[in-house]
């Protein structure tokens, strides 16, 4: 797994006129399993209309809204939606998405709504130390509500085509509708498919090897859903079973009880902690504790550079002076991304195809390519 700051966070909008509403665009459309559009996977036609706008005809690029509306199912309905339109507006955004290998798809997602002037439908807030946005709240009332494709506490990178660190920025942005459109584009980080991969990225076998076993299941408890129960399994001993929670700040992993877990000095292993007082018990120190630990380095390791570019671009494409327009707005050539890679084990003992969001029954049934 790769986590990076995107190539570019532009929105893009392409206005044509069809000589006869009869007109074929060659636009070759894809479904897209996890993000709030279609996948444009190339032009067909030599003659299409299309040709020298900012569509490339090798695709690699995201519809998310066509004559204003993003709410596209699938590239069938697409398809005709172009098909019956004489006056065509496309909305198009940078692909984040290795179509042909769900394995690597980027945590990375782009998120359409309409644009609501009296009601933006969403509220951020802080983290990291005020180097990110997430997302703190979506209203039952607002373009967001019930959105498949966002949750309370996902990442966001950009509003719109602007980059932004702080939630003022994203609430400046948000006010600026796309290229004068009715369309709100969000790109941004599906922490519950964050979390699942940094799990699988974690080196089992250096717990494992203390006769320890970890699953994680979703807590039947936690009304958010993001929540997990840690299932510790140990040959001939019994199961324990700890509660995890993410702490919103850091994006940390934690047990909220750790106290449960204390024994006397003398039947002690010593943790890491700063206080050297402070003994748990065997399986929860080389077992559990020992996993948290280990993902936590992992966000860390990923979550670190991100903020770094966050903040530049951010800084140097501040809302106060950004204009909605079809701009790119991606890193310089002069500037690096810094890159990080997680490397996946492929032996673990993880469960976590409950945290995975699974494809739509939509995706099932139009995998074909479609051509309008």
């Amino acid at each position: 797994m790769i986590l990076t700051y995107p190539t570019s966070v532009s929105v893009t909008e392409v206005n044509i006129v069809k000589d006869k509403p009869s007109e074929k665009m060659g636009l070759s459309l894809k479904n897209t399993p996890r993000e709030s559009g279609i996948g444009i996977t190339g032009l067909s036609r030599e003659e299409s209309s299309l040709r020298g706008t900012a569509i490339r005809a090798t695709g690699g690029q995201v519809l998310v809204a066509i004559n204003g509306n993003p709410d596209i199912p699938d590239a069938k309905t697409a398809s005709s939606m172009i098909s019956k339109s004489t006056r065509l507006s496309l909305l198009v955004c940078e692909q984040h998405h290795d179509f042909a290998n769900a394995s690597k798809q980027a945590c990375i997602q782009v998120v359409a709504a309409p644009f609501w002037r009296h009601n933006p439908g969403i509220n951020f807030a802080s983290t990291r130390g005020r180097t990110l946005v997430t997302v703190s709240k979506i209203f039952k009332r607002g373009p967001f509500a019930e959105h498949k494709y966002i949750s309370v506490g996902d990442i966001v990178l950009a509003v719109n085509g602007i980059p932004v660190s702080k939630p003022e920025d994203a609430d400046k942005a948000l006010r600026l509708p796309q290229a004068d459109s009715s369309v709100t584009v969000l790109h941004t980080i599906d922490m519950n498919y964050f979390r699942a991969a940094a799990m699988n990225a974690v080196d089992t076998s250096k717990i494992t090897g203390t006769g320890a076993t970890l699953s994680f299941k979703p807590d039947p408890h936690d009304a958010t859903k993001q929540h997990h129960v840690m299932h510790v399994k140990r040959v001939g001993h019994t199961d324990k079973h700890v509660r995890i929670r993410y702490d919103p700040e850091t994006q940390h992993m934690y047990d909220p009880e750790p106290f449960t877990k204390l024994c006397p000095e003398g039947d002690y292993i010593r943790t890491d902690f700063s206080n050297p007082k402070v003994f748990y018990r065997n399986w929860y120190c080389l077992g559990a504790l020992k996993f948290i630990n280990m993902f936590n380095k992992i966000v860390d390791e990923n979550l670190d550079p991100l903020e770094d570019s966050a903040c530049e671009y951010s800084w140097r494409n501040s809302p106060s002076n950004a204009i909605a327009t079809t701009a790119p707005i991606s890193p310089s050539s002069s500037s690096s991304v810094p890159e990080v890679e997680v490397y996946v084990p492929t032996n673990h003992d993880l469960s976590l195809r409950s945290l995975t969001r699974t494809k739509s029954h939509d995706d099932d049934e139009h995998e074909d390519y479609i051509a309008c």
